[in-house]
């Protein structure tokens, strides 16, 4: 491997962990948020609370989703 190839593959690779990483920070927010909303909203809140957290995982779930998809193609394009 010549060296703009190792420099091109690590950086790959770096894109690639940290969209992985993403998702595990939005699974861990997502988590977070759905026991803080057990452990104080009202009961008669929690459903909705739920939803709304729900709503705002799958939007940063989707986003880091893109991003790994984007930096696996590139990962199999510079191959």
């Amino acid at each position: 491997m010549r060296y703009n190839e190792i420099i091109g593959e690590a950086a790959s690779l770096g894109r690639v962990m940290s969209a992985t990483r993403q998702k595990a920070e939005a699974a861990s927010k997502y988590q977070a948020k759905l026991r803080s909303i057990r452990q104080t909203a009202p009961p008669a809140l929690v459903a909705d609370r739920e939803q709304n957290a729900r709503a705002q995982y799958q939007d940063r779930l989707t986003s880091a989703d893109d991003a790994l998809r984007r930096a696996l193609a590139t990962k199999d394009h510079l191959k």
